[in-house]
Parts: structure tokens; sequence; C-alpha cells
């Protein structure tokens, strides 16, 4: 018996739509492989790498821990390292939980295959385009911190020079991946890759952005698990200047607003009135 996405890929039929240099790119079936650079990866003309992390950083270190996975077998030059968040998408998700969820430490542990894959793909890949390049064979071909050497003749070139070609390769499905003792970054202390950004302000959050007509939204949770909303009073908060409404939303009471100080500061003045619950008369 064969999965739904063994039998697309066969098939070759669109999977995915993803942020390329030229634009949006559609890609097959055959070049959706969840280790697929064209997923995972972009290299500009200038050299410079960047890496699509599909988790959020939250200080765990995990920007740079997927950059030193991907790095690391691309043979690439940290400095040169850039990092984005990926887009929302079937195939950014989880293998394990099956959503694009950060959580439980698991971030290294169920993507670092897939990662370390998608660098070492890359690698063959570029590895394969510049021997059709060159007319020499691959065994010739060493790839070392972002450059493509000729190990009997005196030439080389930048990654960059090869990616065009690369990419319209198909990816390996099984890319060898280095031995411990031929790792760069894996394993040791590297710079982290955020702090500068973060230092400098260039560094964005969901609490810098902003869009035309934009309202935020606070909830008024159970006071306990199992209790649900009997009856609720709005009225006071709605007279918080600000405010643009107050309702009901899942088990709590949401007020949403035209900042997050005025829904923040409405919110000490609902009356909601609580069920019990299962929980009556546990200590919280």
């Amino acid at each position: 018996m064969i999965t739904r996405r063994e039998f697309l890929s066969m098939g070759g039929l669109t999977l995915a739509v993803v942020l390329s240099k030229g634009g949006f790119s559609v890609l097959k079936g055959g070049d959706l492989r969840r280790h697929s650079p064209k997923l995972w990866v972009h290299l500009s003309e200038e050299n410079t790498l960047t890496i699509y992390v599909n988790k959020s950083e939250m200080g765990q270190g995990v920007y740079t821990g997927f950059a030193q996975l991907v790095a690391d077998e691309l043979d690439f030059p940290w400095e040169r390292v850039r990092v984005l968040p990926s887009p929302a998408g079937p195939e950014y998700t989880d293998p394990y939980m099956g959503i694009q969820l950060t959580g439980g430490s698991t971030s290294i542990r169920h993507m670092a295959e897939i990662m370390r894959s998608a660098g070492a793909a890359m690698r063959e890949m570029i590895r394969l385009a510049a021997s059709k390049r060159w007319g020499i064979p691959t065994f010739r071909i060493r790839l070392e911190l972002g450059y493509v050497r000729d190990r009997r003749r005196q030439r080389e070139a930048p990654y960059s020079e090869f990616v065009e070609e690369a990419m319209k390769l198909p990816v390996p499905p099984d890319p060898p991946l280095k031995e411990d003792g031929e790792l760069r970054y894996i394993g040791r202390s590297v710079p982290r890759i955020d702090v500068t950004d973060k230092v400098n302000g260039r560094a964005k959050f969901a609490f810098d952005y902003s869009f035309d007509g934009q309202v935020y939204a606070v909830l008024e949770r159970p006071p306990r698990f199992g209790s649900k909303v009997i009856s609720f009073d709005g009225k006071e908060a709605r007279r918080i200047r600000g405010v643009t409404d107050v309702f009901r939303a899942g088990k709590g009471v949401a007020v949403a607003g035209q900042s997050p100080f005025s829904v923040l500061k409405a919110r000490n003045y609902l009356r909601v009135k609580w069920s019990e619950g299962p929980m009556k008369g546990m200590d919280q």
C-alpha cells in the first residue's frame, strides 16, 4: 500500500507553490521530498544563504540550530548565513506533529534529519551542476566554505555560479551526510544568528506589525478547567476608549479594540458569571 504523498509524487502532480528568486514557483511531486532544498534553502547571486525555519524562535536558539544543520552539510561560511521564518503550508509542517507547532523541546529532534538532508541534497546538486558545467567527473569536485573547487586544477567559483542549474536537477532521495569528524558547526558553539538583529532593532515580532483596519483582542478565560460562561456584562468594558466590541468567544469572553492597552484595561471591567465546572472545590 502506498501513501497519498507517494501516489501524488509518482503522478508528478502539483503539490505546492513556494517563493523563489523569480517570485512564486510551482513545485511538482518529484521536487517535493521533505528535505528538498527548493523548500528550505535559497542561495542568492551574492552567495548568501537563506534558510527557512518552520519553528518559532522564542529565545531557545532554534534559528541558530537549524542554520547549523543546513550550513554544515552544505559547507557554507557562517557569516554569510541568514534565517527567515518559513511560509505557512502543509509542506512546512512538523512531520511528527502534522502541524506547524513549536513546543516540547522537539524542534531539533523532529527536524534535524530533514534540515541536514536539505543541506546535503543542495551540496550534491551543486556538485553535479559544476561537474556538467566544467565537463569533469564529480569526484574531482570539492565544495568548501561556499566555493566549488576543481581538485586537479587551480580554479574555483562560488556556489551561486551553479545554483540556477542545480535547482533544475532532481532532488537526490538519500544524499550522504557528513561523518562526525567532518562537521564544522554541529555540536559546536557558534555566534547566535539572531542576536545582531535583536540588538539593533531590525528583528520583527508580532507586536511590531500593524495593518490598516487592524484591531487587537484579549480573552478573559475561565477561572478553572471545565468552567463555561453562563452570562457576562460588557457595558463598562465598552466604555473604555478604543474598545470596539465585547463578545463571547469559545469558552471565554473577548474584548476587541484599537490598541492592546485599551483591551487589556477593558478586560478588568468585564463582569462574567462562570459555571462551577467539574473542578469545583479543588485548589487552583
